[in-house]
């Protein structure tokens, strides 16, 4: 990659290193950040151009030598992105961004999920065990589909969308923060849901942390119920489980979600609780307390 970038940009590279699967280096004074493009440049340039106009902060991307905001390696698209300072944590929430019309599709991208999953489970030699685990996450995905639906039918409103980001971990650096090409459109609690799930699975998420980071946004009643289905939807099983070869895939870390499912169904009755003190929440999902 060293001598695709230095063909391409006018930077030298050393001591190149992953940021997940984000590669970084610093020439001179600066860090440069090469991501992966995974959507239409068209599309992208027009996210660029709204970061832009709306003064959104972002890492700077580069023009290459061909004057072309991204270069292809192994028939893929890459970006090359400048930033001033170094890999540092993000908390969220942070300050709001722009709004733009523009609509989210949960419902049917989750329905494609599962129709990919039972796909899977005919095609592939999976074992029982991921089987049985893969019918848990199916159900949860239609519960959230059922909820969804009703949600969007009982309020019939169109919230207005901002940028938020197709992935969020924990911790939170900045080089996934304020790269672009991880910037997508979509409702403003998109982030926080994922920021808690992650929260929940990779660290320990108090009761008094969920509240704080509940009560430093402005929610309604539509937002409130909304956010509560995107943090039930299992992105964070998903994430692991597309990772795996299906014919071979490594049941002791997806078992990992399963032990926690009972604490996890537990901490979604606890948003319920804590939500419904100041919104009128309608979301109905099939699990009580457990001990």
């Amino acid at each position: 990659m060293k001598e695709f970038i230095e063909y391409n940009y006018d930077v030298k590279c050393e001591n190149l290193s992953f940021f997940g699967e984000t590669l970084y280096f610093k020439y001179l004074d600066k860090y440069y950040l090469l991501s992966k493009l995974k959507r239409d440049v068209a599309e992208y340039k027009e996210l660029l151009n709204f970061l832009i106009n709306n003064n959104v902060y972002f890492f700077k991307t580069l023009i290459n030598k061909f004057s072309e905001i991204y270069s292809e390696y192994n028939q893929n698209k890459y970006v090359l992105m400048e930033c001033e300072s170094e890999n540092e944590i993000i908390e969220l929430p942070v300050k709001g961004n722009a709004l733009v019309d523009v609509e989210n599709n949960w419902g049917s991208i989750w329905e494609s999920r599962i129709a990919q999953l039972i796909k899977q489970k005919v095609e592939y030699k999976l074992n029982k065990d991921v089987y049985y685990i893969l019918d848990y996450y199916i159900g949860i995905t239609e519960i959230c589909i059922n909820n969804y639906n009703f949600i969007r039918s009982k309020y019939s409103e169109k919230l207005m969308s901002t940028i938020q980001h197709n992935r969020i971990k924990y911790p939170l650096y900045s080089f996934d923060y304020y790269n672009s090409t991880n910037y997508l459109f979509d409702y403003f609690f998109r982030d926080l849901a994922e920021y808690l799930k992650a929260m929940f699975f990779y660290a320990d998420l108090t009761d008094e942390e969920l509240i704080n980071k509940i009560n430093l946004n402005e929610f309604d009643d539509f937002s409130a119920n909304m956010l509560i289905i995107r943090v039930l939807y299992p992105t964070y099983f998903y994430e692991v489980y597309d990772s795996f070869d299906k014919s071979n895939i490594n049941t002791s870390s997806i078992f990992d979600f399963i032990k926690k499912s009972s604490q996890f169904e537990n901490f979604i009755l606890k948003l319920i609780y804590y939500l419904s003190q100041r919104f009128n929440i309608v979301v109905r999902v099939p699990f009580k307390y457990q001990h």
